[in-house]
């Protein structure tokens, strides 16, 4: 392929395909300069969304986690629900960036669902095609969301064989 052809293929690709992270809460400054550092590498590849929905300010858990759900299920975009559970599949680096390969192939669009502070409903995780474990340890869900931006922008370079994988 010629680089003029490389390009307008992953323009068209960019266009068609797209992957949303949806999540609770905005994150806090500490993680917010990472976050927007992956956000703008990815972009060199796919489109990547980062929906970031307000978290409930209810003190009682169960009608926090409820208030939560409710805001997520009405968000969500068509295309492959990917919820983050610790109860979910763990990939390792290769087998993600294929899991995300065979999406971007198929112009499949994925969203990826990250819970807040005391994790997520039912009826949320009911929705998803994939239950996805970032890691066997609890992750703190900003830690989960910069880990998942990360491994997304790996998986991208993985896929076009850009050195960024060691």
């Amino acid at each position: 392929w010629s680089a003029r052809e490389l390009i307008k293929t992953n323009a068209s690709n960019r266009e068609r395909m797209q992957i949303n992270i949806l999540t609770i809460g905005k994150p806090d400054a500490v993680f917010q300069k990472v976050i927007e550092y992956y956000e703008k590498k990815c972009r060199n590849y796919y489109r990547v969304n980062l929906i970031q929905l307000r978290d409930s300010k209810v003190k009682d858990i169960p009608v926090k986690i409820k208030e939560e759900e409710n805001s997520l299920l009405k968000s969500l975009p068509r295309g492959y629900q990917c919820v983050l559970d610790e109860r979910g599949v763990q990939f390792d680096t290769l087998q993600f960036a294929e899991f995300i390969k065979n999406h971007v192939e198929r112009s499949i669009d994925l969203n990826f669902i990250i819970g807040g502070a005391y994790g997520l409903g039912q009826a949320v995780k009911d929705t998803a095609d994939k239950i996805i474990r970032l890691s066997d340890f609890t992750l703190q869900h900003d830690v989960a969301y910069t880990v998942l931006l990360e491994q997304i922008y790996r998986a991208f370079t993985l896929m076009k064989n850009v050195p960024y994988h060691k």
